[in-house]
């Protein structure tokens, strides 16, 4: 649910100016709930309106409800704040401020269902992925009670959701659109201060990576939430999906094939058609060893010749979605588009990832001042 939460600057000088002194352990702010009033919930929305003989009025603060220390009292996770400027302005919120303000006296309001969709706008325009979530996730749980709750898991929330129109600034060149859920941070991160222990979504990656099979399905299904958020991928019609391929090497060596496990999963989803052999690696090509040794254009180069497409099979006019683990680059994805338009230059391609490693060259600035403080 959504709340408007009025505050009288004349009240008690807590002035859009004074908002970052007021917010403490860098994220939260304290309301005080009024007795008389509707029970708020966590996870639900409050947009902050200032107003007063000297401040400028507007809504200054975007926060989510997240802990309940007292009676009457709401601790908030601030999403996203201007101290000058409004986020919405007086003339903007006057647009369906009698919807929502009809108690004069009083300071907070819950913002009607019809409004939803003004808000959910302002909420996509303004709050980028907050991904220090604070909830822990226990697949292991649900596992050992043979109950998936994945449609109410927190990582799921919009507020955690990579924004790429905001926070991203990755491109990789063939695909018509490209999505990912999640920003992941790698374990050797020299520029955040964050504990990869303390970010849960990377903990579930490497959980994943290293074997726990049943993340699977959590991936793909924030995979298939950002796709059907997008205004590009959540209009098309998949024909088929194709995973980036696991290395003979690494299959020898008994690895699970990640990607294919997710691709399953959103087969399942989507209702699309996965094609398993889709795409084949006739040798062991590793990112991370030519890295250190060759140039990008030769990664790209070799692996491009060791992709084999599969026989008796034609991705020509086909819309296709490429699905790998995690972009770090995106040079696998580059190669995997070049080799499939080489063969079916008028085939479509997009792509999705499980999440995006968290690096200076993936991320915008905001985002890389937000680690860096």
């Amino acid at each position: 649910m959504y709340y408007l939460y009025r505050i009288n600057s004349d009240y008690d000088g807590f002035t859009s100016e004074e908002i970052p002194k007021r917010i403490k352990d860098k994220h939260y702010l304290t309301y005080n709930w009024p007795q008389y009033f509707d029970e708020v919930s966590r996870g639900d929305i409050i947009f902050t309106y200032f107003f007063g003989r000297h401040q400028s009025r507007g809504i200054y603060i975007i926060s989510k409800a997240v802990k309940f220390p007292e009676r009457n009292i709401v601790r908030a996770k601030v999403l996203d704040y201007e101290r000058t400027n409004p986020i919405v302005s007086q003339e903007e919120f006057a647009k369906f401020s009698s919807y929502v303000i009809n108690r004069p006296r009083e300071s907070v309001f819950v913002i009607p269902p019809f409004l939803d969709g003004v808000f959910d706008r302002i909420l996509q325009d303004r709050v980028s992925s907050d991904i220090e979530i604070s909830e822990d996730i226990d697949c292991n749980e649900c596992f050992k009670k043979g109950v998936f709750k994945c449609e109410e898991c927190s990582i799921f929330d919009r507020d955690y959701l990579v924004n790429w129109q905001k926070e991203v600034k990755l491109t990789i060149p063939g695909y018509e659109k490209l999505v990912s859920p999640y920003w992941i941070i790698p374990y050797q991160s020299h520029w955040t201060t964050m504990s990869i222990r303390r970010h849960v979504i990377s903990r579930i990656f490497y959980s994943f990576k290293s074997g726990y099979k049943v993340y699977a399905r959590l991936f793909a299904r924030g995979i298939c939430k950002v796709i059907r958020n997008d205004s590009v991928m959540g209009k098309v019609k998949f024909d088929c999906i194709l995973g980036v391929p696991l290395s003979p090497k690494k299959k020898k060596e008994g690895e699970i094939d990640r990607v294919g496990l997710v691709c399953a999963e959103l087969s399942k989803l989507m209702g699309v058609e996965y094609r398993p052999s889709g795409l084949t690696l006739s040798k062991h090509i590793s990112r991370k060893e030519y890295r250190y040794n060759y140039t990008d254009a030769k990664f790209v180069s070799d692996y491009k010749k060791s992709l084999n497409i599969e026989a008796n099979t034609s991705f020509g006019d086909k819309k296709i979605l490429i699905v790998d683990d995690v972009i770090t680059d995106g040079r696998t994805l580059k190669a995997v588009s070049e080799k499939i338009r080489e063969e079916y230059p008028n085939s479509h391609l997009f792509a999705a990832t499980c999440g995006i490693f968290l690096k200076k060259r993936n991320a915008l600035q905001p985002v890389v001042d937000r680690y860096e403080r």
